[in-house]
């Protein structure tokens, strides 16, 4: 097994979860990846910013003094205020807050005082349909040892409300599990291990830990299957049981008792935490896990939380040492050797129990509409919207997800059908990904990523432009095709808040301009980042002919939007895109495309000389950036794509493509 050489760890005892004591008091940033702790000494919430090998704190909460101690942290994407909120979990106190944004005093979610629920929780976290898990510790007042989701608030928006917390289980399929750590929710499949998104494992401790005999015998990892969870939301059950030990007591070294766990992004396998100093590593192989080397070792008494994450296309593992009062950072460990500490953080942190990590940030919608715009995302997607008639409001959330390989990309790179984001992506709505476009970056050269972006000021709003610039180089690491290979697209999202598009609830390739990718949209919702255009599917003998059958299939989408939208936009306008749409998609399939390449510049020049002719509907909130967004990326296509022109680095262009020798007698 690996080690990690440091200097003499003082072996200091941990206080005792269930003792109340009194204890002495002691922004956003570029990093695509949040790290967020918590001191159950001092109540104190801190983001956490390494930098070489060390690294400092930003205190978040003004409100310490009003708990007594909170152990457990998770970030959580409020839909109905844009916000990224953080909830926490004053153990020793007896209640679950959440601070809105992040910051400042929180709130109660649920407490003690409003009725049964968990009296000493512990160990959250959030599973993509919004449920909120929580443990209750067994402690000296006569509490047991409990799991209990407080089920997602169904009449209001994701992320903004829960209901009153409910049991889901106190047996533990009758074993020793008194001592409850942590809960994790899954959220890729594994077929192998036999786990499936939203099944949720629950970490338990031992029991016997606050003395001397650590025999391991109480500790072990139980899986609670999604349907088990389900049925007892909808009242068909009572109680959830365990449908097996994934990982059992014999599998734990003597005298490391699991105290924190998550998965590994590199290759999915799951690490472990335990009291004594190491994180082991299991890879989820059937009939059971296999031990790995240990991903870590020698990191002294005390070890505690444990959380994953990925910044730009490197996983990364974070963990709470309390008896030395510590963050530690780790990277991917070496192939042979030791895994060294790439940081540690010791600046304001006090006995540390609680860690949050998320992809996910948040900024004024007022900032993304400035002269610089916004990037919440760290390079992956900055934007900048142009105010139409009415100003943007409220705030704008974004989160990503990575996906290291398209499941639809066969070996010899060939790729077919369509992909549900919920797939690889739950939570992320009912988007499918066409076959028209596959993944084609990241690592793998093989990967995509999504963003998921929640703006209830900026989504609902008529006659603005959202100008998108996407880097997925950022995100994932490796090196993507040049524009306009890859491709940039977008989807609303999958409520009637943002209206609906022709597409129905299909990934929309918007594609406009290039440097990287570009587009213009409509607003700020799902978007697909490092997918790559596939024609496989097209008609025709060459890639022009299949080129052109695509984007025909843009002018029928585009013509269709037209229509849908006739009460949106002035019958003058209307009619006049309608006819210069047309006529633009005539010259195509003659074959003279720079004639459509002009004609569908002239479209958008329509367009953008008459934005006080597009109105709003609840089904169409924004015409106007949608018809602007989709005639960018015909001109795209035509010019670039099967002219063969350099792509533009602009849109809409400054001045028209050369005449072509078609236009006698036209509107031009």
């Amino acid at each position: 097994m690996s080690s990690i050489t440091r200097s003499t760890v003082a072996a200091t005892a941990r206080l005792s979860l269930c003792v109340t004591a009194a204890f002495a008091s002691s922004a956003a940033h570029a990093d695509t990846l949040r790290v967020t702790a918590v001191n159950a000494s001092n109540n104190a919430v801190y983001d956490v910013r390494f930098s070489g090998t060390g690294g400092t704190t930003t205190i978040l909460n003004s409100d310490s003094t009003a708990h007594v101690s909170v152990r457990s942290l998770v970030y959580v994407v409020n839909e109905s205020s844009g916000n990224l909120d953080l909830l926490a979990a004053d153990t020793l106190g007896g209640s679950i807050l959440r601070y809105a944004g992040a910051t400042g005093s929180a709130t109660i979610v649920w407490s003690t005082a409003a009725g049964a629920g968990p009296r000493h929780p512990d160990g959250l976290s959030v599973d993509a349909a919004g449920n909120l898990y929580v443990v209750s510790h067994a402690c000296g007042d006569d509490a047991r040892a409990e799991l209990w989701v407080l089920p997602r608030n169904p009449a209001v928006p994701p992320g903004s409300g829960y209901l009153a917390p409910v049991l889901l289980d106190r047996q533990f399929g009758g074993v020793e599990a008194e001592s409850l750590r942590e809960t994790l929710v899954v959220r890729t499949a594994n077929a192998a291990a036999g786990l499936g998104v939203g099944d949720l494992l629950l970490l338990v401790g031992d029991d016997d830990a606050a003395t001397t005999n650590h025999d391991n015998d109480d500790a072990r990892v139980l899986v609670y299957t999604a349907a088990s969870i389900q049925a007892v939301l909808n009242g068909s059950s009572t109680s959830a049981v365990p449908s097996r030990s994934l990982l059992t007591p014999s599998q734990f070294p003597s005298g490391q008792y699991p105290v924190g766990e998550d998965f590994w992004p590199g290759d999915g396998s799951l690490l472990v935490a335990t009291s004594a100093g190491s994180i082991l590593r299991f890879a989820l192989t059937a009939p059971m896990p296999t031990a790995l080397p240990d991903f870590a070792d020698g990191l002294g008494n005390g070890l505690g939380r444990l959380k994953t994450g990925v910044q730009a296309g490197l996983p990364y593992a974070i963990a709470a040492q309390s008896s030395l009062n510590e963050i530690l950072q780790f990277g991917v460990p070496a192939v042979s050797g030791v895994n060294q500490l790439l940081a540690t953080v010791t600046q304001g942190v006090s006995d540390p129990q609680g860690l949050a990590v998320t992809n996910a940030a948040s900024t004024l919608a007022t900032n993304c509409a400035s002269a610089t715009g916004c990037d919440l995302l760290g390079g992956a997607l900055p934007q900048r919207i142009v105010v139409g008639t009415q100003p943007v409001s409220g705030s704008v959330v974004e989160q990503s997800c990575l996906v290291l390989t398209d499941p639809r990309v066969a070996a010899d790179g060939s790729c077919s059908g369509t992909l549900p984001v919920s797939q690889v992506c739950p939570g992320f709505g009912n988007t499918v990904i066409p076959a028209s476009l596959c993944g084609g970056s990241g690592p793998t050269g093989k990967g995509f990523a999504l963003v998921k972006g929640v703006a209830n000021g900026v989504d609902t709003v008529p006659g603005l432009l959202v100008y998108n610039t996407e880097s997925v180089d950022s995100l994932m690491g490796g090196t993507s095709k040049p524009c306009p290979a890859t491709t940039a697209d977008w989807a609303p999202r999958s409520n009637s808040i943002e209206g609906t598009i022709v597409e129905g609830n299909a990934l929309v390739e918007l594609t406009g301009f290039c440097g990287t990718s570009h587009m213009i949209t409509q607003g700020m919702s799902i978007y697909g980042l490092g997918l790559t255009l596939n024609l496989a599917g097209y008609p025709g003998a060459t890639n022009t002919a299949r080129l052109v059958a695509y984007t025909n299939e843009k002018f029928t989408d585009l013509s269709s939007t037209l229509s849908t939208a006739n009460s949106n936009i002035g019958s003058a306008v209307r009619a006049a895109l309608t006819a210069c749409v047309a006529r633009a998609e005539t010259y195509l399939n003659a074959g003279q495309y720079a004639c459509a390449a002009r004609k569908v510049w002239r479209c958008d020049q329509i367009a953008g000389s008459n934005a006080s002719s597009f109105g709003t509907s609840a089904t169409d909130p924004n015409p106007y950036g949608q018809i602007r967004g989709r005639l960018a990326n015909l001109f795209l296509n035509i010019d670039a794509r099967i002219q063969g022109h350099a792509a533009a680095s602009i849109w809409p262009l400054p001045a028209p493509p050369a005449q072509c020798p078609y236009s006698s007698g036209d509107d031009d």
